[in-house]
């Protein structure tokens, strides 16, 4: 009888979860949206809603957006960084040749 329970039970959950789960693989998909810079304003305002209503599945979202940014960040750093190195060489050779010459 227990055993019965628990699968009624089991399957009652599934079937409570199972809009849940629609919601957070749609909450993904913009998200994963977002991050590509392919979401519309419309998607971005309703992922935005969407966060709001479901707060335990927004705080993971919303880590990943400041991790991807941070990691947009250091790229954006790294780039500028080896911009400025190449400058600087430039900058180096033309007094070297300026100081041969």
């Amino acid at each position: 009888m227990a055993r019965n329970f628990l699968c009624t039970s089991t399957l009652l959950i599934n079937k409570i979860n199972l809009p849940v789960m629609n919601i957070e693989d749609h909450i993904w998909k913009l998200a994963t949206r977002k991050l590509c810079h392919e979401a519309t304003e419309d998607e971005l305002l309703e992922l935005s809603i969407l966060l709001n209503e479901h707060p335990d599945i927004g705080r993971e979202v919303k880590l990943l957006f400041i991790w991807w940014s941070y990691d947009d960040e250091q790229a954006a750093v790294s780039r500028s960084e080896r911009m400025f190195n190449r400058i600087k060489e430039k900058i180096k050779r033309f007094e070297r040749l300026i100081k041969n010459n």
